[in-house]
Formats: structure tokens, sequence, C-alpha cells
């Protein structure tokens, strides 16, 4: 093996490996600076996203990025879990409140509120989140509760949850509303759908496109980043209700009765 003495004033062969050495070391020494930073980069962004799937486990076209909260991929096997039916009375509401997965809902047929819950998962334990429905005056809540060191489901869509420990569970609500009952849905990360429903309703999520098709004001949309797109058309009956829609990264598309102020 040559020595650094050996490649100055060695043989000829011994020079040329010293002269090349001396004409590229920057280059090579930039080389390896660089090769180090690409691959420690490299190991980051597998922990990055290793953590983030603990939160957001498929990655699908939602847009911008954004994974496919409905889950409508095949290596989803969504399994139910939870099923509420009960009796409402026009001008009562149900509160619908979700952190990860999407929420679909439409009109009944009967007079009969219906909500399914369905869980699907990979690695974690479906058991980690527990569906619950709090009764109450006026209606009723419906919240899916993570493991966390805050989880919280009250009466009249009080919900609350952090400290979420790690956990790939995802939760789809399907709710069928009879006629006249209000419907308060929100989620976190997930898409929000509302179908023909004839009472008031609000649509809340964070990160999720919202589509709403509804027969009644006031009605309120609101995502952070996603796009909405809804109809609404309202009876001739509904004399006044405030319609509003509110998105932060994404476009708004709205089909409006012509006797809309």
């Amino acid at each position: 093996m040559l020595s650094y003495s050996d490649m100055q004033e060695g043989s000829p062969g011994g020079s040329a490996l010293f002269r090349f050495w001396h004409g590229w070391r920057r280059e090579i020494s930039r080389g390896v600076v660089m090769f180090t930073v690409v691959v420690a980069a490299g190991f980051a962004a597998i922990h990055f996203v290793r953590s983030f799937a603990s939160g957001w486990p498929d990655f699908g076209e939602m847009g911008m990025g954004m994974p496919d909260f409905r889950g409508s991929h095949d290596e989803h096997e969504w399994h139910e879990t939870f099923r509420l039916a009960k009796r409402l009375a026009p001008g009562e509401r149900v509160w619908i409140r979700n952190r990860s997965g999407a929420v679909l809902v439409e009109a009944a047929e009967g007079e009969s509120l219906l909500v399914v819950a369905e869980k699907t998962w990979r690695r974690s334990s479906p058991e980690l989140v527990e569906v619950v429905s709090v009764p109450h005056e006026g209606g009723v809540t419906v919240c899916a509760l993570w493991q966390a060191a805050t989880a919280t489901c009250r009466a009249r869509g009080e919900y609350e949850i952090s400290g979420v420990r790690r956990n790939d569970v995802m939760v789809r609500f399907t709710v069928h509303v009879p006629a006249g009952v209000a419907v308060d849905a929100s989620t976190v990360n997930g898409v929000l759908e509302i179908g023909g429903v004839r009472a008031a309703a609000v649509a809340r999520t964070v990160n999720g496109k919202i589509r709403a098709d509804v027969r009644d004001a006031p009605f309120r949309a609101t995502t952070v980043n996603g796009a909405i797109q809804a109809e609404v058309t309202l009876p001739i009956s509904v004399k006044s209700g405030e319609v509003a829609f509110e998105t932060v990264n994404g476009s708004i598309t709205a089909a409006l009765a012509r006797r809309l102020n």
C-alpha cells in the first residue's frame, strides 16, 4: 500500500496517483460529503414516513398529495363494529365526530336514524379505538375515540382528543338521516360527503374534500386542505338560512338555488 510520501516521491505510478489526488481531492471530498448527506436524508425520510403513517395510513388520490381517507382501495378491508338505530323527531339533531376516516351522510328511507361505523387497520389493534353514542335532549352524539391522553365525547357534539398514541386504525361512518333531522358532522383526516339531507347541516374536516347535495338551510361546509363541491336546493317553504363555504387550500364549486341572495 502506497504511503503519502510514496505517492509524492516514488515510482512514476506513484507520482501519477499523487497528481490525480492533488487535482481531484476537492471534488472527491465534496462527493463524499454529498453522499453522506443524501444517505442521512434518506434515513430521515424513511423515519418520517413511518411515523406519519401511524395517523395517515393510506396515500391515495385526494389531490395535493393528500391521502385517500375514504379507504376505497382494495387493500383496505372494512369491518363493521358499531350500529345505532334510533328514532329522532324532526327538529332534533345528530352529531358525528371522527378523527381519522371518512364521514358519509345520506337521507334515510324511513323515519329512523341509522349510524354504522366500520374500522380498518394494518398494524394497530382495532380495540384501541372505541365508537360510542351519547343520547341527550335534542338528539344524539356519536364519536370515535382513539386511545389518548384525553378522549372526550359529550352531549351536543362536544369532542376532544389529544395525545393520541401511535395508531393506524381508521373509522368510516355511514349515517342515514331521516327528513327534518339536522346533522353536524366532522372529521380531521378524511373526506366528508352529505347527500340528499333535508334539514340544516354542518360539514367540517381539516384534511379532506367535502361533497354535498343538501335540500335545506342553513348549511355550512368548512375544510382546510381540500376542495368543496356543493349543490344547494331549497324548498319553497324555506324563506331564509345561511349558506357558507370556506377552505384554505382548495377550490370551491357551488351550484345554488336561483333565489338565494
